[in-house]
C-alpha cells in the first residue's frame, strides 16, 4: 500500500501496534522503520495508540532510539490520554485520545 500512497502523494502515519519495553516489541519497531523508511508518504512514526500507550511509558526511550538510529528524519508520535510523563516527554508529537478541550488547554498552558 505504501507504494500506492507514494504515487498518489498521500500522507501516512506509520504505526506500530505492539508497545512494551520488551526486546521483541522494540525489534518490531526497528523492522517497521527499516522496511518503510524509503517511502516518502511516511511522515511520522507512531509508537502506540490509545490503550497500548498506557502504563508502558518506559518503552518510549527504546522506541525513540530505534527511530533515531534507523531513520532520524521523521518525528515520532504516541496517541494517548496522559501528558507530561516519560513517554510524552520522549516523543516529538503529542497525540491525545478522546480528551476534553479543557484538558488540551491545560496541556498547552503547561508548554
Amino acid at each position: 500500500l505504501l507504494d500506492i500512497y507514494d504515487a498518489l502523494g498521500m500522507v501516512v502515519i506509520d504505526e506500530n501496534r505492539l508497545f512494551r519495553n520488551i526486546t521483541n516489541y522494540v525489534d518490531n519497531m526497528k523492522r517497521l522503520v527499516t522496511r518503510d523508511r524509503n517511502h516518502p508518504s511516511v511522515t511520522i512514526w507512531s509508537f502506540c495508540n490509545e490503550n497500548d500507550c498506557e502504563n508502558n511509558e518506559v518503552a518510549g526511550p527504546s522506541f525513540q532510539a530505534v527511530c533515531d538510529a534507523y531513520d532520524g528524519t521523521r518525528p515520532t508520535l504516541a496517541n494517548m490520554w496522559t501528558f507530561n510523563d516519560l513517554l510524552s516527554n520522549t516523543i516529538d508529537v503529542q497525540g491525545f485520545s478522546h480528551e476534553s478541550r479543557d484538558h488540551l488547554d491545560q496541556c498547552h498552558e503547561a508548554l
